[in-house]
């Protein structure tokens, strides 16, 4: 089952559906060690986009820097 990117739902909505999912399919090893791989690459996305966010955020922070500085230079 796949499941849509983590950032258009909520952290809490996310993780219930793990848990329902391992609930509902608490049956044998094998598949709990399919849902906790499953979850490991999860997080693991997640620390990607996470970083990537970041990153475009100190970008977009670093852009508006410099606008301003050209601003005020350019009132003198």
């Amino acid at each position: 089952m796949s499941y849509p990117s983590p950032l258009g739902m909520s952290i809490v909505h996310y993780f219930g559906d793990v848990a329902t999912e391992m609930r509902r399919k608490g049956g044998s090893s094998a598949s709990q060690e399919a849902i906790k791989a499953d979850m490991e690459s999860r997080k693991k996305e997640r620390q990607v986009i996470s970083k990537d966010l970041k990153e475009h955020y100190r970008q977009h922070k670093r852009e508006i820097a410099a606008l301003k500085a050209k601003a005020k230079h350019r009132g003198k």
